[in-house]
């Protein structure tokens, strides 16, 4: 038979976790969905029964469940951090880069909120309590800001800058398959990540494992994006600066977002582009060294990112020598 099929390229990286209760095999799911659907303590549900999840055994490879009667639910609060490894492609215009990049993601659980049907905040435990972290060597397109550049934006807009230069990406991300043609959401990502150089930048990337080219030609088409972006913000009939949904809100948390100040960043990133012809260079299997992100240690045990200087993991106490 074709094994093809039986590949799936968002976890081929990762092993897959079975799910028990007891001796009974609910199923599979991988460390991706595992950080979302089953950490240490979530509720789980599946085929219409609840479960609460009691232990994930790494070394085994199972996430183990009882049955729950419980109407709550659980949400869990995911950091992402992003490191840029190698510039493959990159267009330099006088105040950004644009570039395609190997890259690599990692996902820790940062803390877990169980809530009843009304909203009321039951319990939160704080920390991955053992949850594996997602990490994804992949690719993408990055668009970085020079030094004068997002020191003018920071000038101008003081602490509104963080929320409003992730609310480009957001914008940015979901428009995307205005340009690279009908894709499932699953199929790429994006986030936001400083440079070891100190540069703010955002970045699109393929969810695949070791990434599969989708999010490349957001480097060709970011003058498009970009004009899309403004357009959209600009032309949401929303009542307030928070923006909404369909504009600059985050439909997964609260941040304290403004159109107008998302709107700055845009038109600053499409001036810069603007009837300008970028220097173009092939890097082929070379790396700016500038441009590559410091790289987080986390436990080999338990997942956990290490505090710079601890002796031992906050989560689980073993040792931090020689761990990354």
């Amino acid at each position: 038979s074709d094994p093809h099929g039986e590949v799936n390229l968002r976890n081929s990286g990762d092993k897959n976790y079975v799910i028990v209760d007891g001796r009974n095999e609910l199923g599979e799911i991988g460390v991706y969905h595992l950080l979302r659907e089953t950490p240490r303590n979530g509720i789980y549900r599946h085929c219409g029964q609840t479960y609460r999840v009691l232990d994930i055994i790494r070394s085994a490879g199972r996430v183990q469940v009882r049955p729950d009667h419980t109407r709550n639910e659980t949400t869990p609060f995911i950091r992402k951090e992003i490191s840029v490894r190698r510039l493959l492609r990159s267009a330099d215009y006088p105040s950004i880069k644009i570039a395609t990049v190997r890259l690599e993601v990692n996902e820790y659980l940062m803390s877990l909120t169980e809530k009843t049907p009304a909203g009321t905040v039951v319990q939160t435990w704080p920390g991955a309590a053992g949850t594996p972290n997602h990490r994804l060597p992949t690719e993408g397109t990055m668009v970085a800001l020079g030094e004068p550049m997002e020191r003018s934006l920071r000038s101008r807009l003081g602490s509104r800058f963080d929320a409003a230069w992730s609310s480009c990406e957001r914008v940015i991300a979901s428009l995307y398959p205005t340009v690279s043609g009908p894709c499932d959401p699953q199929d790429y990502s994006s986030g936001v990540t400083k440079l070891s150089n100190g540069q703010m930048a955002l970045v699109l990337y393929d969810m695949a494992y070791d990434g599969v080219e989708l999010t490349r030609a957001a480097m060709d088409h970011m003058p498009q994006l970009v004009a899309t972006a403004i357009r959209l913000i600009a032309g949401c009939k929303c009542d307030t600066d928070r923006g909404c949904i369909r504009c600059v809100q985050d439909p997964r948390q609260d941040h304290m977002t403004s159109k107008s100040a998302t709107l700055v960043c845009l038109n600053a990133l499409s001036e810069s582009m603007h009837g300008l012809s970028p220097v173009m260079t092939d890097h082929g299997y070379g790396c700016d060294d500038l441009l590559i992100t410091k790289q987080q240690a986390f436990c080999k045990r338990c997942g956990a990112k290490l505090t710079t200087g601890a002796k031992f993991c906050s989560e689980c106490a073993a040792p931090t020598q020689e761990q990354v």
